[in-house]
């Protein structure tokens, strides 16, 4: 339902009228100091320009009114999710394909769907080869429900090259030329001392101590809090002696979260590897083999999942799937009707909605917008004291792979990088050309290189040609005796979310600094539906939906995926249960919007609800629990 209220007049148009009217020549002297007057004559005056006065207040208001009210727009949602990246859109696809006449729309803040999904197009000659800014790899043997997806849309897998022992040997160097070594399969080019320190005195017992973290209440046994006031960062001090072994370990930490390790609690890691999958193992997210999160891409791109599921979405009678609709302030209003939270946008547009999911990258959301009432305070503290990290990349695109050519797989580790040399790790990017006209054209070579942490902010910040430089030297570093040849690309490509995406901000994930993640983590605190301690009925108002609340793979799309699919669950059960009632119609309720007074009282976490009594400002909890 569409409801707009139009005013005839804006109030800077409006003619103020004079404020002494019919005045006598004496009295308007007498009024603005000019000749004496008698006493009744200025009081005459005075009354009659308090009278003139307060016309001007009244007609000013009635006008402002106007004014604002000209340029709303309402519209009523069953369902309204805010955030057009994967999780989002597959809440959306998942609640409509349950409940096809349900009114869902989706809000994405900026010009296209995909959130931290970002596929841009890289016109070399005659090719077009599609250039992953965000998300690129999945784990094909573990990540089902993405898969699946692919399959759905007929989109094609393309296996990372160098993940066999017959594709080449790996490179790591650690900063300088003369640090740099080969080797193949699993195991780097460290001394056996530095590779005995990491696999039996961290890799293993991380494995160990994660197998301790609860995967749904990571704060929930004994051993968190003391494991949460660690940093990783300290944890390795503790048990490594050489240097090689905690650049490498700090190098493993900043590909993860993009930024140090002395940044990320110790919790938060273990929690993390604890989610990856059936084996719950580190090698699962950083592998170099099939069975890894790089193990697989998607050809043509990975956004382009995002826009299938889009379109699939707009397919349906009452969806809809809006771009540049900033969400800026989320409202409780009248609790007791059918649609109690408004949702207004940069553009002034408002939602009436009965329920709201929030499937933008959380510690952000939680920052930019305005919530009346407030977050509970658990919820601040998390956008308060949490941080997003810094991961970037760079495509460089050759005549052909000359690492290939040079016994080389294309991946190779940079464990120290610096401003000058920022690339830390490289991967073969071959095999994203983009169809043409119904078939392949002679396929272009590339190499992609991943720019994190504190190097990456640095460097972002640099001109365009002195970021190409330094990733150039980096490829240079790993690959010298081709430096010639990886020193003229054909074309170049770098994408830094953290400058270019007000949105997103950067890394897979929040990271928790120690201290944090057991109290306020979005694992513990946005896993939960908000309700309203004024509401006596409970509901649900406000769900989260991020690939970093996912207990499966988070920070991934396939933890995207399971997440949205999780809530959507959750929305059509409440929604099922309440059945879809419209009292009163629509457009009353729209034009009524305007009359209401705000609903006061506070968000809180449904399961630890205060319901309200006669005195609004005292209550009593109640454990409402979710309602699946």
């Amino acid at each position: 339902m569409r409801y707009t209220m139009a005013a005839k007049r804006s109030a800077h148009e409006a003619q103020v009228p004079d404020v002494l009217p019919n005045l006598t020549q004496q009295s308007r002297l007498a009024a603005t100091g000019g000749a004496p007057a008698t006493t009744q004559v200025v009081k005459k005056t005075v009354e009659k320009i308090f009278e003139a006065a307060t016309t001007v207040v009244k007609q000013g208001a009635t006008q402002a009114k106007n004014l604002v009210s000209e340029k709303v727009v309402i519209q009523l949602a069953d369902v309204l999710v805010i955030g057009g990246g994967l999780s989002g859109l597959t809440v959306a696809e998942a609640i409509l394909e349950k409940s096809k006449t349900l009114r869902v729309f989706v809000l994405e803040a900026s010009d296209r769907v995909g959130g931290r999904i970002k596929t841009d197009t890289l016109h070399v000659g005659t090719s077009n080869l599609a250039i992953d800014g965000g998300a690129s790899w999945i784990n094909k043997k573990q990540h089902e429900n993405i898969v699946k997806m692919c399959e759905r849309f007929g989109v094609e897998l393309c296996e990372q090259y160098g993940n066999k022992m017959n594709e080449g040997r790996h490179v790591v160097v650690r900063g300088q030329p003369d640090t740099r070594r080969t080797y193949h399969g699993e195991i780097p080019a460290y001394s056996l001392l530095t590779l005995w320190e990491i696999q039996y005195r961290v890799l293993r017992k991380i494995e160990i101590l994660s197998k301790k973290v609860p995967i749904e209440e990571p704060w929930n046994f004994p051993e968190a809090k003391s494991l949460d006031k660690e940093s990783v960062a300290s944890y390795f001090e503790k048990k490594l002696r050489t240097a090689a072994a905690r650049s490498a370990l700090d190098a493993t930490v900043m590909h993860l979260f993009g930024c140090h390790s002395s940044q990320v609690s110790l919790l938060h890691f273990l929690h993390l590897v604890r989610c990856a999958g059936e084996t719950g193992e580190l090698k699962t997210l950083l592998g170099t083999d099939e069975s890894s999160c790089f193990g697989t891409r998607l050809v043509g791109g990975a956004q382009q999942i995002c826009e299938k599921l889009a379109e699939t979405i707009r397919t349906y009678e009452d969806a809809h799937v809006e771009t540049n609709a900033r969400v800026v302030q989320i409202r409780a209003r009248n609790l007791q009707g059918d649609h109690p939270i408004v949702v207004t946008t940069a553009d002034n547009k408002k939602y009436l909605a009965r329920t709201v999911v929030i499937a933008g990258c959380p510690s952000t959301f939680v920052n930019q917008c305005s919530f009346v009432p407030r977050m509970p305070l658990p919820i601040e503290r998390f956008g308060a004291v949490s941080f997003r990290g810094t991961l970037s990349r760079a495509i460089v695109v050759y005549p052909g792979p000359f690492w290939r050519g040079a016994g080389f797989s294309g991946f190779a580790r940079n464990i120290d990088p610096s401003p000058q040399q920022c690339v830390s790790a490289v991967y073969d990017y071959c095999g994203m050309q983009m169809p043409t006209e119904g078939s392949r054209v002679r396929e272009n070579s590339a190499l992609v290189c991943l720019i994190s942490g504190d190097v990456a902010v640095e460097v972002g910040n640099w001109p365009d040609e002195k970021r190409k430089e330094s990733v150039l030297a980096s490829l240079a570093l790993m690959f010298p005796k081709a430096s010639e040849l990886s020193a003229t690309p054909l074309a170049y490509y770098d994408y830094f979310p953290h400058r270019e995406d007000p949105f997103g901000r950067g890394g897979p994930m929040t990271v928790s600094p120690p201290g944090q993640y057991a109290e306020f983590s979005a694992f513990r605190h946005l896993r939960k539906p908000l309700a309203h301690s004024r509401d006596t009925d409970n509901k649900p108002l406000i769900y989260f939906a991020s690939a970093e609340t996912s207990a499966l793979f988070p920070g991934t799309m396939e933890g995207a995926i399971a997440c949205g699919k999780e809530i959507a669950l959750e929305v059509n059960t409440y929604l099922a249960s309440v059945g879809r009632r419209r009292a009163g119609g629509g457009e009353n309720e729209s034009e009524q919007f305007f009359q209401e007074e705000e609903a006061g009282g506070m968000f809180v976490l449904r399961d630890d609800v205060w319901v309200a009594t006669n005195n609004p400002t005292q209550g009593k909890k109640s454990r409402g629990g979710n309602s699946h």
